[in-house]
């Protein structure tokens, strides 16, 4: 599909029956909105918000606490409110019964925009918690401010995607098209910027007081390859939305793979954060019983460690505040408090 397929030909409000808009099926209408609306679970954006949210809240209201679960949280419920905004929009447009009638300023994509700004650049906030629970210094405020200022433009892209939609009504165009790709392109460079921090203060760091840490070597060996990863996924995006239009064989399909990805990050974030909780405790356990068999012997020091837990939590985090971890993503490593994150 080239720059000529986006010309706005068809006649005002029925835009959206053009197949290169990727809004209606003409041969394919819906029987009524609650039809659309199921079938719109069959689009992977759609199912994947609505499962993300679902699993995140899980997952908060298990195990996540403080803001890092909190932002972590709410992205998940922009995420949802968006997709269902959008899903229930075509749904409505995309009826039998409404294939004669021409839509234009479909306030409800703007609308949605509101809730997709939020998700999306929760990512780079998230990244930033991360790395002020290193540094809250001079540079570390730099870092942030220039993240910060890359904000507006990613917000007018998104505004401006919102505004083409709810004038033709449709998904998909040219405009939007090249709208996404400069948003894209805006939060490949703020993940960019924020994991070039994290790395550099981490490795400051380590240098200075916790190269021994278990928590650490975790960090290093899961998060790290969760925040490389989400920076090649958005910088590979950002430069393959524009390829379909520079050449013409590349078909616009080529974004889907990693747009879907790119759909679930939230959900990626909360998981890995999961796993980061399960290796705090799991290390406080070990260590308490560590301690245990070195002062009693090992005669039952599983039974002990199991009491310990549940018994005397303050003592096994004391134990576990050894470690001098420092905070991440709200969870504050000198302290005992380690539950917060």
């Amino acid at each position: 599909m080239g720059k000529s397929s986006f010309t706005y030909e068809e006649p005002t409000g029925f835009h959206r029956f053009n197949s290169n808009y990727t809004t209606c099926n003409p041969k394919q209408l819906y029987l009524n909105f609650f039809d659309g609306l199921f079938n719109r679970f069959k689009d992977a954006f759609f199912f994947s918000s609505v499962l993300q949210f679902a699993l995140v809240a899980l997952m908060y209201y298990n195990v996540g606490k403080g803001r890092y679960w909190k932002i972590l949280f709410y992205s998940s419920i922009c995420g949802l409110i968006g997709s269902i905004i959008e899903a229930s929009t075509v749904s409505f447009l995309c009826t039998e019964s409404r294939k004669d009638t021409p839509y234009t300023k479909v306030f409800t994509f703007f609308i949605a925009e509101f809730f997709w700004i939020c998700n999306e650049f929760s990512i780079p906030f998230l990244n930033l918690i991360k790395m002020r629970a290193f540094s809250k210094g001079k540079t570390s405020k730099i870092i942030s401010y220039v993240v910060l200022a890359i904000f507006p433009l990613f917000a007018f892209c998104r505004f401006w995607i919102g505004f083409v939609r709810s004038k033709y009504g449709v998904l998909n165009s040219f405009d939007i098209s090249n709208s996404h790709g400069i948003a894209f392109a805006c939060m490949a460079l703020a993940d960019l910027i924020c994991t070039c921090g994290i790395l550099y203060f981490v490795k400051k760091n380590n240098q200075k007081e916790f190269n021994t840490s278990n928590i650490n070597h975790y960090i290093k060996r899961s998060s790290y390859v969760i925040l490389i990863c989400v920076d090649v996924i958005s910088i590979l995006l950002a430069i393959i939305c524009f390829l379909p239009y520079l050449i013409k064989s590349m078909p616009d399909s080529i974004t889907l793979p990693f747009h879907s990805v790119k759909s679930a990050f939230i959900l990626i974030l909360a998981s890995d954060a999961l796993l980061f909780k399960y290796e705090v405790n799991t290390s406080s356990m070990q260590n308490s019983s560590s301690q245990y068999n070195s002062k009693y012997g090992a005669g039952d020091s599983y039974s002990y460690s199991l009491n310990k837990m549940t018994t005397n939590h303050i003592d096994s985090s004391s134990q576990y505040d050894l470690y001098k971890q420092k905070e991440y993503a709200d969870l504050i490593y000198k302290t005992p408090n380690y539950n917060n994150y």
